[in-house]
């Protein structure tokens, strides 16, 4: 059993209106959108968290060019939210993809140093995230990086660790049906204290 992520029993359409969620992150620039998850997940998905006694704080949507994105183009960073004047790992979130592009998550291990945000235009960011050696610095140095595991994110919805540095490639294909790779990570309040507990309260959903 992989300690980064775990398959979860969960419907792999999450959305009332995908194509109306895509119309309205298409017409946005930034890679990251922050959106309501009460306005956008099914009463199904949401049902299912009430009754675990969890509660969603924010869903986000990540999009890139599907056009293929290895190692080098790679972000590796740790996940982060601004609590008061204070930097807070997140452990944890529960991920799909919406756009039926294969897209690889990979968690490292690193002796880069961390590098944690410095523009306050930006601390409202949910999440932000921990870069390493550089802010932005793009690419993963096989030489010094050590893989830790890694998982195609396309075949289930995921419970993800946001804890550890991980970054998200896309093989190279020569067509995908989309252009645009988009995902849904779901995150909670309150986060879990750690990824074991965020792994244990969400046993009952996950595919053993």
């Amino acid at each position: 059993m992989s300690k980064y992520y775990k398959f979860l029993n969960l419907p792999n359409s999450p959305l009332k209106d995908k194509v109306n969620l895509l119309e309205t992150v298409n017409k946005n620039v930034m890679p990251q959108i922050t959106m309501d998850p009460y306005e956008w997940l099914t009463d199904e998905i949401l049902d299912i968290f009430y009754n675990l006694g969890v509660k969603p704080s924010v869903m986000v949507v990540f999009k890139m060019e599907a056009a293929g994105r290895d190692y080098s183009q790679a972000l590796m960073h740790t996940d982060i939210i601004r609590d008061n004047n204070d930097w807070k790992i997140i452990n944890c979130g529960i991920n799909w993809e919406i756009t039926d592009i294969d897209a690889e998550l990979t968690w490292w291990s690193t002796s880069k140093q961390a590098l944690y945000p410095t523009d306050p235009k930006y601390f409202n960011l949910n999440p932000h995230g921990i870069h390493y050696q550089e802010r932005l610095k793009f690419g993963v140095d096989l030489s010094t990086d050590i893989k830790l595991d890694s998982v195609n994110t396309l075949s289930t919805p995921l419970l993800i660790r946001t804890n550890i540095p991980h970054t998200v490639t896309i093989p190279k294909k020569e067509s995908y049906p989309s252009q645009t790779r988009c995902c849904i990570s779901i995150r909670f309040d309150p986060d879990f204290s750690t990824w074991e507990e965020a792994v244990d309260f969400f046993k009952p959903l996950i595919k053993v």
